[in-house]
């Protein structure tokens, strides 16, 4: 595998797996791991990465999730070069398939109702919070420079099956948000897991996963990163 200018090879450490970045641009984070592995798909199932980024997500719930498939969509295009180099290195190209593009054209580019699952590590910043010094790739994958957390929900229940899941994380105090635009779009909540970096602390991040037309009932669940 031969890489460009300042990127590396990472050692997935799973089934020999592999992943390409640049530490120059924005490298994936512990909770995309967390999220790929709440994901819980039977053989067959096909899910989708809404913002994959260097495509993380999706190779490792194919690597988890014996005969599934995975579709990202990612806007960056270097970021789309790297994941697409990257299932290929691995050769996964008959598992995950990479596509470059607006998240909002989801349901033009995918089609309604097509995933058994979505999946988001969405950026966590609304713009004018945090420390956002300037406009960059790093910048757009944690603020919210060219996608609302709203209209990331509202493409994954466009796309999703009837009776899908969707799974989204996000920092803990985002939650009464993600809740009512999930409920705002016919997603209801089953499972709320809050995820905490030290004992007796708030939670940090919080993986919420929500079936598309199902029926009022949310479990809550902790758990220590």
């Amino acid at each position: 595998m031969e890489l460009k200018e300042n990127e590396r090879l990472d050692d997935l450490q799973l089934n020999g797996l592999y992943i390409i970045q640049n530490p120059n641009e924005y490298c994936f984070t512990s909770d995309a791991v967390l999220l790929a592995n709440a994901v819980k798909m039977k053989k067959g199932q096909k899910v989708c990465d809404l913002g994959t980024g260097s495509g993380i997500i999706p190779i490792l719930i194919t690597a988890k999730n014996e005969g599934t498939t995975a579709v990202g969509i990612e806007l960056q295009a270097y970021q789309v070069d790297m994941a697409t180099r990257s299932v290929k290195c691995n050769g996964l190209e008959d598992k995950v398939r990479i596509i470059e593009g607006d998240i909002k054209e989801g349901r033009k580019l995918l089609g309604s109702g097509v995933f058994d699952v979505v999946v988001s590590n969405p950026p966590y910043w609304v713009v004018g919070t945090g420390d956002m010094k300037e406009y960059s790739g790093i910048a757009s994958a944690r603020f919210e420079v060219t996608i609302t957390l709203e209209e990331i929900i509202k493409t994954a229940s466009e796309i999703v099956k009837f009776g899908g899941k969707v799974y989204i994380i996000n920092k803990a105090d985002r939650l009464a948000e993600m809740v009512c635009l999930m409920n705002k779009y016919k997603i209801e909540p089953k499972k709320i897991t809050n995820i905490f970096r030290k004992e007796n602390s708030p939670a940090d991040t919080v993986i919420v996963e929500g079936v598309l037309g199902g029926k009022t009932g949310v479990k809550v669940y902790y758990q220590k990163a």
